[in-house]
């Protein structure tokens, strides 16, 4: 297995994107109280009109009219609120985008693709000492490679797996381990590199992706890039 390190700095972050719905919530709660006072004083204007002076039929068609419209809004406003919830979720939208798409996935995972696994690591300080370990799945070591000393910073590990007859979607494991100058243990973090190969909405509303055969949830995804 022969393996290649560079340092990177680029990549497109995917955040949960969402808006606040707590501003229409409000205003809904707020509509719902307007319509139940407006029933109220209607109801009790009707129980003490003077039986010799009665309400004015058209001004009490009007009102009738305004409660009508009050309460077709209060509807209209409860319909958008679903509409921005399911905007918000993203989850129709987000699943198609991550079909066929390359992701960065947090933790030591990633899977043979064109006989190349991908890892990208992070050091958050500078190291004197770094080592790489690749597993299978059974936890066999596949490799163990000294890269030597690295500044803080994020670096990506590629790895050939040609030379172990893999099958394309195996999942292989990274292990970063780091020290400093003073043989202090470096934090670093891993995630995998992979490409998007199925993607299947679950009943709950989440997503659940799948490269080769390692499925994984898109909360794990930090990364996307779409292929042009």
């Amino acid at each position: 297995m022969t393996y290649a390190v560079s340092q990177t700095s680029t990549a497109t972050t995917i955040g949960s994107s969402s808006s606040s719905t707590s501003t229409t919530a409000a205003a809904s709660a707020d509509a719902a109280t307007q319509k139940d006072m407006f029933l109220q004083i209607l109801l009790t204007q009707l129980q003490n009109q003077n039986p010799l002076d009665p309400v004015d039929t058209t001004e009490f068609t009007s009102q009738l009219a305004t409660y009508s419209q009050l309460e077709q809004q209060i509807d209209t406003n409860s319909k958008l609120d679903d509409v921005v919830s399911a905007l918000n979720s993203g989850n129709n939208f987000s699943a198609l985008s991550y079909n066929g798409a390359t992701v960065e996935v947090a933790g030591n995972t990633s899977v043979v693709q064109s006989n190349t696994a991908s890892w990208n690591y992070a050091l958050a300080t500078d190291a004197t000492s770094v080592t790489a370990t690749v597993k299978d799945a059974n936890g066999n070591t596949l490799e163990t490679d000294t890269i030597g000393a690295e500044n803080a910073g994020t670096y990506s590990f590629n790895v050939d797996a040609t030379s172990y007859g893999l099958p394309e979607g195996t999942p292989l494991y990274l292990t970063v381990a780091a020290t400093d100058s003073t043989g202090a243990a470096v934090t670093a973090s891993t995630a995998g590199n992979m490409k998007v190969t199925a993607v299947e909405t679950d009943t709950d509303g989440s997503i659940t992706l799948e490269a080769g055969s390692y499925s994984f949830s898109s909360d794990d995804v930090t990364k996307l890039r779409q292929t042009a």
